[in-house]
């Protein structure tokens, strides 16, 4: 069946007349969307960023999202709005039917102060004026061309001066500043055969007969530097300097003006018409031709507003942006794929069973055979060699061959439900849903499912060197070697269903469904996807151009361009329905030259990839309402407040047309925190401010990423409660600290007389403690010189009372101060060593032992101090020891205190104490009861802690070797 049908091209070459012009995607704001009225006369953008429409309805302001409407009620001189115009101060004018004006500022609207003196130039008999008519000059001087009166100035004070003469034979136009003010006082059915120019003082004459004429009841003029434009009897003429440059003839022009990219508007009963330069020679283009355009306006990011008498406003985001629908010559407006051929031009696959190709503007369409009720193109591709346009349907294959100026759509072989072609020379391969197929010519070569079993859905194919790479479902293959080797095994992220393949970046650009670009260059796999910028991660197609790599996706185009791969440096672009694509659901993309054509089904789309780039326009933000505790109040930069009135609610917006209401906000509030929030919001809140002063700040992004160049920022001040304010607080401290100052004092004096009075007790224990040290020293010393006299020892006497006669003066001289240094305290207890050895007849030996960081002379401790417990170690633990005894005083020197060790080898406390308790003498020994006496006086007197402790020395049996007794002195003495 399918080989007898050969379809003839059912060619219908629907040909426009010449040729088809597409215009950008518009947006249409009417009553609905808030509109006062659909009858629009002017548009304009003041210095803030506002769009204002003037309407037979009133004035109209546009931030993006909400229109705010003003009328009658609000100040304006009557109801219809004719033009709209900012002076040097940033006030926003408005001239009305009645030629009466008024002007926005700072929210309100109020009329103009001299409104009686146009009335008295008018009269009773008001015709309505020409457009361009009024401006107002930097001192405030209004200048107003009345249509059958004439021009007028008007300055602040209120006096009146005519400015033109009243030929009706002569046209005038008037240099006022950068306006170009026409006043036509003639009557509508008057040519004009001279034109009088006036500027900066200067009068020029230009004839103007020779110009075949007709009478026009309007007239505009337009100044763009040295260079003017002037319309009137229905003829535009070109100024440069002194000479007429050229003219034009146009029907009815009803407005004139330019934008910023320096082109020339003209709002016609029959559309818009541009110059594509500020030349009459320049190439015109003609948009929205079914209606009267009133006005036209460039925006500050690039859109383009035209206002219209009957339809209301419509808006191009993106001029550059152009899309043919079906009204251009589309056979269909779903397109699916996309081709580019040799000779220049685009296929153009659609979703019913039918391919068109444009060229130079021109569509001719074709046929495809099918049977009823098939879809139609699944994917298409031109081969170069060939020159064959290859087209694939779910169940056949067709080529169209262009070596013929009148060729057959001709069946193929091939496999059903084809998903992808790829063709190399005179040979194809073909992608379908369970097979992939390998052609030499027309004979079929390969099929994976015969000689591999391999049978996967093949959406990608791309031939390099030896190797096939084949995209499917299940991720990326590669064929070679007469082997399938899946490429998962490189990178988990192989495994993602694979969309597309075409050479880029140095190595094979994969397109994902779900996991964004992927990059496979030198071994390694690179990732883009929309956390890095991408506006989506599906993406349907890729190709390149230049240095850019173009994605289609299902949320618009991406275009990213390389840099580093290693570092992750690279620069992402989205265009979406917001930049003036048709739809955001792209089927397709094709370069041809520097022109990218998308496919979608709305339309083909194109734009020159040159002129087409991020939004470099940062928005601006405003305020658009202030709650003081849930209270509206006035809008101001700077706001002191109560006490109580904390609780604020800020409302701001963005300025951009482009995104509307999707813009992303970053605030912050200094005074509670430094950081930057971000938020979609438009409204924050802050609840229970504590007093202080507070600076928010706030900023917004474009689509494009581009932050707001300065923040707004609104001031608060929240004032003190009474009993936080400085006075009250010095005034209370004042008190209270008088109040504390006399209790503190009175405690002090308390508090001394109670410490000296303890310290006088305390010092009178400690004297009284060491003049009992001396009697009982004396008392041990006499003893032992009695001992030598009855033993008839002379010499020992002699000795021994010489010892004793300096130790007692030592005593003497130590006892009278509360603390001595270590050098006298150790002098004093070697004289008693010296005597104890003679008393005892050298049945022991003794060492004292200093550390040689201590510095005997600067280190004090309590006086005689040590002394009665080197006794203690002589009487109890040498004197009933069997064989020679051993006594040693040592000190060290610790972090933060002395170390004092008095140690003996005696027979220890436990047997001192049997003994003792044998010979009915159970005592403590009064030399040391006094000494600890003293420590506890001078712990609680010094606020310090001297500690004491006493070790049993022993034996690895536990016997009894001697006492160590440790004394631990503070650095505070």
């Amino acid at each position: 069946m399918w080989s007898r049908l050969l379809l003839t091209l059912s060619f219908v070459a629907f040909l426009s007349p010449p040729a088809f012009v597409q215009e950008p995607v518009f947006r249409n704001f009417g009553v609905e969307e808030g509109l006062p009225s659909s009858e629009v006369y002017h548009v304009f953008q003041d210095s803030r960023g506002f769009i204002w429409f003037g309407t037979d309805m009133g004035v109209s302001r546009y931030d993006g999202a909400e229109f705010q409407n003003f009328d009658l009620e609000d100040g304006l001189t009557d109801n219809t709005v004719f033009e709209i115009y900012e002076d040097h101060r940033g006030r926003i004018w408005f001239l009305t039917l009645t030629l009466e004006l008024a002007y926005y500022q700072k929210g309100t609207i109020t009329p103009y102060a001299h409104n009686d003196k146009i009335r008295e130039i008018t009269g009773t008999t008001r015709r309505v004026y020409q457009k361009s008519s009024f401006t107002v000059d930097s001192s405030g001087s209004l200048y107003l061309a009345i249509k059958t009166t004439g021009l007028y100035r008007i300055d602040s004070a209120g006096r009146v001066k005519k400015l033109d003469n009243t030929s009706s034979k002569d046209m005038e136009a008037f240099e006022i500043e950068d306006r170009l003010l026409i006043p036509k006082t003639s009557s509508i059915h008057t040519v004009h055969d001279d034109l009088i120019l006036h500027s900066n003082g200067i009068r020029r004459h230009y004839r103007t007969d020779s110009f075949p004429k007709k009478p026009i009841h309007r007239a505009y003029g337009l100044k763009r530097g040295r260079r003017k434009l002037i319309y009137f009897d229905r003829h535009l003429l070109e100024f440069k300097g002194t000479d007429i440059q050229g003219f034009r003839r146009h029907g009815e022009v009803v407005w004139l003006g330019s934008d910023q990219n320096d082109r020339i508007w003209l709002g016609t009963t029959k559309g818009a018409v541009v110059y594509e330069r500020f030349t009459l020679k320049a190439k015109t283009k003609r948009y929205l031709k079914d209606f009267t355009v009133s006005s036209v306006l460039q925006d500050h990011e690039g859109g383009v507003w035209f206002t219209t008498l009957h339809n209301g406003v419509f808006y191009a985001p993106n001029f550059q942006i152009e899309t043919y629908t079906t009204g251009e010559g589309l056979a269909s407006g779903t397109i699916e794929e996309l081709a580019s051929d040799s000779g220049g031009g685009i296929w153009l696959g659609y979703s019913e069973p039918r391919v068109g190709r444009l060229k130079d503007n021109r569509f001719i369409h074709y046929s495809v055979p099918h049977r009823a009720g098939q879809p139609g193109i699944a994917c298409m591709y031109y081969d170069h060699y060939r020159k064959r346009l290859w087209l694939g349907r779910w169940e056949r294959l067709f080529y169209l061959d262009l070596n013929k100026s009148h060729g057959r759509v001709k069946s193929s072989p091939g496999q059903k439900q084809l998903k992808s072609i790829y063709a190399k020379g005179k040979e194809y391969w073909l992608g379908a849903t369970q097979d992939l197929l390998h052609y030499d010519g027309d004979k079929r070569v390969y099929s994976s499912v015969a000689s591999h079993q391999f049978s996967h859905q093949t959406e990608a194919l791309y031939h390099k060197s030896d190797t096939l790479f084949v995209g499917t479902l299940e991720g990326l293959w590669a064929y070679a070697g007469e082997q399938y080797h899946h490429l998962g095994g490189e990178n988990d992220l192989l495994y993602h269903r694979i969309t597309n393949i075409e050479p880029g970046g140095g190595g094979l650009l994969l397109g994902t469904r779900g996991a964004g670009l992927l990059i496979r260059k030198g071994g390694e796999i690179y990732q883009i996807t929309q956390q890095e910028g991408l506006i989506s991660n599906s993406i349907k197609t890729i190709t390149t151009w230049d240095d850019f790599i173009w994605l289609a996706t299902n949320r618009g185009i991406s275009r990213v361009k390389l840099k580093d791969l290693e570092k992750g440096d690279y620069e992402v672009f989205n265009l979406s329905k917001y930049n003036g694509l048709p739809s955001p659901e792209i089927n397709d993309i094709e370069v041809r030259d520097s022109f990218l054509y998308v496919a979608s089904n709305e339309g083909l789309t194109c734009f020159n990839m040159k002129r087409v780039g991020p939004n470099s326009y940062a928005p601006r933000v405003y305020v658009k309402n202030i709650k003081v505790n849930q209270q509206d109040t006035v809008i101001k930069n700077t706001y002191h407040l109560e006490p109580d009135q904390n609780f604020l609610t800020l409302q701001y917006k963005g300025l951009s047309y482009r995104q509307t209401g999707h813009l992303k906000y970053q605030y912050r509030m200094l005074g509670l925190d430094s950081s930057w929030q971000e938020t979609r919001r438009r409204v924050k809140s802050f609840t229970t401010l504590p007093p202080g002063h507070y600076i928010f700040q706030v900023k917004a992004s474009n689509e494009d990423g581009i932050w707001s160049r300065q923040p707004l920022t609104l001031e608060f001040f929240i004032a003190k409660p009474y009993w936080q304010t400085w006075w009250f607080i010095s005034l209370m401290v004042v008190g209270v600290s008088g109040l504390v100052w006399g209790l503190v004092h009175y405690r002090i004096r308390m508090i001394k007389r109670r410490r000296q009075l303890i310290q006088n007790i305390n010092e009178y224990k400690q004297k009284m403690l060491r003049q009992q040290m001396n009697p009982h020293f004396i008392f041990n010393t006499l003893n032992s010189i009695q001992y030598f006299l009855l033993d008839d020892d002379t010499s020992s006497s002699l000795t021994y009372l010489s010892k004793f006669a300096k130790l007692m003066r030592i005593v003497l001289d130590n006892s009278q101060q509360t603390f001595i240094s270590i050098e006298e305290e150790i002098r004093g207890l070697r004289l008693y060593l010296e005597l104890e050895a003679l008393r005892f007849e050298d049945s022991f030996d003794y060492d004292i032992i200093i550390d040689e960081d201590i510095n005997t002379f600067e280190y004090k401790i309590p006086a005689l101090l040590l002394q009665p417990y080197v006794e203690n170690s002589i009487r109890h633990g040498l004197l009933h020891k069997k064989g020679r005894g051993y006594l040693k005083v040592s000190m060290t020197k610790g972090e933060d205190c002395l170390l004092c060790m008095i140690e003996d080898n005696g027979i220890g406390r436990k047997k001192a104490n049997e003994i003792k308790m044998n010979q009915g003498a159970f005592q403590q020994s009064l030399g040391s009861k006094i000494t600890e006496d003293r420590m506890d006086i001078l712990n609680s007197l010094y606020n310090n802690e001297i500690d004491i402790k006493y070790v049993d020395l022993q034996d690895e049996r536990g016997d009894a070797t001697g006492t160590r007794v440790e004394i631990t002195l503070p650095f505070v003495f």
